[in-house]
């Protein structure tokens, strides 16, 4: 997500849609100044980095993951902050110039823009280079003590006009195509929030790993984060 205002007043032809503004080190320095922020997610921020290098976000060799590393302890120098929920609050307030964000934050953060009456101007991109794509989903335990209500609550939320209000709050997409009605049009017709066909083709999805690559990922994140 990108104040765009910031951005172009530092780089008027910064390549706002490619992975270059966050792991280019020579781009990224122009913008140190008005705020980059990473998740704080070492899948997140790994994976991206891995991408980046042309590499299996979901590899588990270790020597990737060191060069994921020395690509972020290059650009370390110009990142704030690593946060994964305030800097919402610091894209709309004009505090962060550049956010790796989630496409509903970047969608939260302009309409706190909005409601406080501040005159940001926000945008998202999904990089070119590609980016992960996840999903939150309702389930029901095998051994929930009241699996019939639980059904009664899914068969609820499936419905479109409910499933829709959650998009409209949330600004979460939800795969319902009958509740597209409901959902309104400046959401709808987002393509951060609703992503295309062309951008979905060029997204990943994160595999399921085990504790050695868990533990390689934390120690990985470490010392990206601390810089050492």
């Amino acid at each position: 997500a990108y104040n765009l205002d910031m951005i172009r007043a530092r780089m008027p032809d910064a390549p706002v849609d490619s992975l270059d503004m966050l792991f280019e080190r020579e781009i990224i320095r122009r913008f140190a100044d008005c705020g980059v922020t990473f998740l704080d997610s070492a899948e997140d921020v790994l994976q991206l980095a891995l991408n980046y290098l042309h590499l299996d976000p979901n590899t588990t060799r270790p020597e990737d993951y060191r060069e994921a590393e020395r690509l972020l302890l290059a650009v370390r120098p110009y990142i704030r902050t690593f946060d994964s929920t305030e800097y919402m609050n610091g894209l709309a307030n004009g505090e962060f110039c550049i956010s790796m964000s989630w496409s509903a934050d970047y969608a939260t953060s302009r309409a706190r823009a909005r409601a406080a009456g501040v005159d940001v101007h926000l945008a998202f991109t999904v990089p070119r280079e590609g980016a992960n794509i996840s999903f939150d989903a309702l389930l029901i335990p095998a051994d929930a003590p009241h699996p019939i209500a639980a059904h009664k609550f899914l068969n609820f939320m499936l419905q479109p006009q409910v499933i829709a209000a959650v998009t409209n709050d949330i600004h979460y997409a939800n795969d319902n195509r009958a509740a597209n009605a409901y959902v309104r049009p400046e959401i709808l017709n987002d393509p951060a929030i609703y992503p295309s066909a062309a951008i979905q083709a060029r997204l990943y999805q994160s595999a399921e790993v085990g504790p050695a690559l868990e533990r390689l990922r934390t120690r990985t994140w470490t010392r990206v984060k601390t810089g050492l």
